[in-house]
């Protein structure tokens, strides 16, 4: 897990993410902890890059009228 954290941070660092999200697999017992995500994102990365890449990036997939 440590790895995939940091590779996740680089991807975020150089831009190179759209989303950040959760396969949602088995929630009774592996959490997705996306409020903690969104949280650390802010924090780092400012509330705005946190919401575009959390909310309104996964907004506008689904508005898509394709």
């Amino acid at each position: 897990m440590r790895c995939t954290f940091w590779r996740a941070r680089r991807l975020l660092k150089e831009g190179a993410a759209d989303y950040i999200a959760s396969d949602a697999h088995n929630l009774s017992r592996r959490k997705t902890r996306m409020r903690e995500t969104y949280r650390r994102v802010a924090d780092e990365y400012g509330v705005s890059m946190a919401r575009r890449m959390m909310i309104l990036n996964q907004r506008e997939i689904l508005a898509r009228d394709d």
